[in-house]
């Protein structure tokens, strides 16, 4: 269980032995991100025998770039799974085109990277992990140069998309919030904030669903918090917040066994959110992050709200 595991990494590093603690979410992740469809690749690779070897090279490959791609998906994915106009930012910034690669081309490896694997298999017009690593693999193959597909992937990674892609950076985020001053911040104010996620988490009527749900809250409850506070326009619009709202999701461990999760927000994650967009609206490098923190919460969020909420205070 939980304690004897704690119990004997104690021991362990009592002893000076470093202990890995794995992270099983991370592992799924990159297992689904990794993982090629060697029956897709056919177009690619014709002959079955050299299909297996060079989806086992392509895969060690894959693997070897695994925690900067995954990074580089989440940021641009920022719905959960990568649209085609996300894909195409990514394309653009990592200065992918070429004249044997344009346009046309780039658009038929998205279709045919998000083409059906399965029989039965539904084209949701979208990439998923595995299908963005594919559409990878199909941008290699028709821009570099290399003895075979392991050798172009590799060049099209380490030349093209890592240096010149974007990345998610939540875990360093998560980091700057776990700061102990941010902490001591969040702390102060949690019932404040509380109070307000509990007075909107049951705003939204308009379902069945939605009213059943007011131990969460969904966008449209976020968006009727916010203009209570005059902020939504006010240097944020509907599309950033979507953005945010999404964002904070897909990085919030969810194993999506619950079907809806993705539409509503519980508290921590509603807490992480009022931050980002403490962030967003006082990018300030130079002031300290809690004290931007506390004058978002006292100023933006409290003060406006406390004549809506009874009891609503300051701390």
């Amino acid at each position: 269980d939980v304690m004897r595991f704690a119990l004997q990494v104690l021991i362990q590093k009592s002893k000076g032995v470093e202990v890995e603690i794995k992270d099983d979410r991370k592992s799924a992740e990159r297992a689904q991100m990794v993982k090629l469809d060697a029956d897709k690749l056919k177009d690619i690779v014709p002959d079955e025998g050299e299909r297996g070897f060079a989806v086992d090279e392509l895969e060690r490959v894959l693997g070897s770039a695994f925690d900067e791609l995954r990074k580089i998906y989440k940021y641009y994915a920022s719905g959960g799974n990568m649209s085609n106009p996300e894909f195409w930012k990514l394309v653009k910034d990592a200065k992918i085109p070429t004249k044997e690669l344009f346009g046309g081309k780039i658009d038929l490896i998205f279709v045919a990277a998000n083409g059906p694997g399965a029989v039965g298999e539904v084209v949701d017009r979208e990439l998923d992990p595995g299908e963005f690593m594919e559409a990878l693999v199909r941008m290699a193959h028709v821009r570099e140069k290399g003895r075979n597909l392991a050798e172009k992937t590799k060049s099209l990674i380490q030349n093209q998309i890592l240096p010149n892609a974007c990345k998610s950076e939540s875990e360093q985020f998560r980091k700057a919030l776990a700061d102990k001053d941010v902490v001591f911040v969040m702390d102060k104010y949690r019932d404040a904030l509380r109070a307000i996620f509990k007075k909107y988490s049951g705003a939204d009527k308009s379902t069945g669903a939605a009213a059943q749900a007011a131990g969460s809250m969904n966008f449209k409850e976020i968006i009727e918090m916010l203009k209570a506070c005059n902020l939504l326009g006010n240097g944020i619009d509907q599309h950033d917040l979507d953005i945010i709202f999404g964002a904070v999701q897909d990085s919030d461990g969810n194993d999506g066994d619950d079907a809806g999760d993705e539409n509503e927000m519980v508290f921590p994650e509603f807490l992480e959110m009022m931050c980002t967009i403490g962030i967003y609206r006082n990018p300030n490098p130079y002031m300290p992050l809690a004290r931007r923190l506390e004058n978002f919460f006292g100023n933006d969020l409290v003060k406006p709200l406390q004549s809506k909420i009874k009891g609503l205070k300051l701390p």
